[in-house]
């Protein structure tokens, strides 16, 4: 791909392009991901659409011109098919509780040192 098109990918997904291969490569060859014979919407297309989501939390609504998918094959995608995949095969390899006081003040900090401000309820 052209360095241009690259840098335009990463700004719209939030993820480089190489990030983005990983999962593809493993829907594609899911068969729970499969979908009938002729697709009109690519799941690359899809999985786009997915990820700039996650990574705006613009609504469904809001990223129909951006990805010419209508919000219904977004919203449907994204719960029925993403998500739960996504629960499935890398909720354990990604997301890690905090352990510790230790752990949580650590990870204040680094939020702080980029200038965001941290609020913690303390439930004892």
């Amino acid at each position: 791909m052209y360095p241009r098109l690259l840098k335009q990918f990463k700004a719209k997904t939030r993820a480089p392009w190489a990030v983005f291969q990983e999962p593809l490569r493993e829907m594609s060859t899911d068969p729970d991901m499969q979908e009938r014979k002729h697709v009109s919407i690519p799941l690359s297309l899809k999985l786009c659409a997915a990820l700039r989501y996650l990574a705006t939390g613009h609504s469904f609504d809001g990223m129909e011109d951006s990805f010419r998918i209508s919000a219904q094959v977004q919203r449907v995608f994204f719960w029925e098919k993403f998500l739960p995949r996504m629960m499935k095969n890398k909720y354990d390899e990604t997301v890690r509780a905090l352990r510790s006081c230790d752990e949580l003040a650590a990870t204040i900090h680094e939020y702080e040192e980029v200038g965001f401000a941290v609020t913690v309820d303390h439930k004892y």
